[in-house]
């Protein structure tokens, strides 16, 4: 298991799909309101871990965004289409 899969699972792959899904950036504070967790230290703490792998990159004012869908475990079932978020087999 590679480090994108300990990491990019539960509420970190939960912080990556919506920013994915937003395709703007977007503020710790509306991270943590949009998913409703706890503190914004907890949304932190995972964009920190997402960001040191290179999945998520972040702004000069502390804005965070998803630049591409990577290829998880968890996510090799899904592409991505002008900005929406598809299951494979769909098509």
């Amino acid at each position: 298991m590679s480090d994108l899969d300990k990491i990019l699972k539960g509420k970190a792959l939960k912080i990556y799909l919506l920013l994915l899904k937003r395709g703007t950036p977007m503020r710790v504070r509306e991270i943590q309101r949009e998913l409703k967790l706890s503190t914004p230290s907890l949304v932190s703490y995972h964009l920190s871990k997402l960001y040191e792998l290179g999945v998520v990159s972040k702004t000069e004012n502390d804005l965070y965004y998803a630049s591409n869908l990577v290829k998880s475990t968890y996510l090799v079932d899904f592409i991505k289409v002008k900005g929406l978020i598809f299951p494979r087999f769909l098509f």
